[in-house]
């Protein structure tokens, strides 16, 4: 919810400083006040979850903003960047398994999202075309629990309806049928939206960082089925849809007068101003009546 909603919140007090004619320094200073609120929130939450999605937004906002910057050698800077990182993530892994592998096998040991995601890849496999529905999920899920769910921890839950990885949910739920259609409303729009990243204004980056970061949270939470973050992913991802998607809403939404509000409502697919129109043709309709 913090790490979704946040950049907007940011970015609406910055616009309102702005206004007031504030000096940048000054609106830096009172938006880092509600960031290092933030911040002490998810330590405190202790979800490694939320914190790796954001460390892979703002790793991956730095490769966009390096490769597609205007000036040369932010772009050169952004090459290396693109060939750093890669290399840099595959030998962080390789010391934290020499140098601490006893922690990350303990840790790994009794995480209890390892046997819900082995009891839905099993359940995807018995059922790999077109899966149990969602519906039935949880009533075929109990029989593929392992017992280790159990075992790993000194609390869990009685009931296991989701298992913590949206994905596996979908293979389990929906067969590769409905997974191939899923990922392509899924992953599709976030590709073209990079492709055309450079086009994009700070609003439409905003919902797509966000958007990015409640799909890596919901790998390991149930962030796409529990409000109100299920909510705010969908809003998201329907504003995502109309700004890859729809071509013909691309003129109204980068419009600045119309704003977020204009989003919504397309996202929705239902315009404020059909609502409006609506109305005055229903009330006309019971006068000629």
């Amino acid at each position: 919810f913090l790490i979704a909603l946040t950049p907007f919140f940011l970015y609406q007090l910055y616009l309102i400083f702005k206004k007031m004619k504030l000096s940048f320094s000054f609106i830096i200073i009172i938006l880092s006040i509600p960031c290092i609120f933030v911040f002490y929130a998810l330590m405190k939450a202790e979800s490694r979850g939320a914190n790796l999605a954001l460390i892979i937004a703002i790793l991956l906002f730095i490769g966009l903003f390096l490769n597609f910057s205007k000036n040369k050698q932010m772009k050169k800077y952004g090459r290396i960047y693109s060939w750093a990182l890669p290399v840099i993530t595959v030998l962080s892994v390789v010391f934290g398994v020499l140098f601490w592998g006893d922690k990350l096998a303990g840790a790994i040991y009794h995480d209890v999202r390892i046997p819900l995601w082995r009891g839905a890849f099993d359940m995807f496999y018995d059922n790999i075309l077109l899966g149990v529905g969602s519906p039935g999920f949880e009533g075929h899920y109990t029989y593929y629990i392992p017992i280790e769910r159990f075992l790993r921890s000194h609390y869990f839950a009685a009931r296991a309806s989701h298992p913590h990885n949206q994905l596996l949910f979908y293979a389990a739920a929906y067969g590769v049928v409905g997974l191939t259609a899923l990922l392509y409303l899924w992953i599709t729009p976030l590709f073209l939206f990079i492709k055309n990243y450079a086009k994009q204004n700070i609003e439409s980056k905003l919902i797509f960082f966000s958007f990015i970061m409640l799909s890596i949270h919901s790998m390991f939470d149930l962030v796409m089925v529990r409000w109100p973050t299920m909510e705010i992913s969908l809003i998201l991802q329907g504003m995502l849809w109309s700004l890859v998607f729809c071509k013909e809403s691309i003129s109204i939404i980068d419009t600045e007068q119309k704003g977020v509000e204009n989003r919504i409502s397309l996202s929705l697919n239902f315009p404020l101003r059909d609502r409006k129109s609506t109305r005055l043709n229903s009330s006309h309709t019971d006068i000629s009546r």
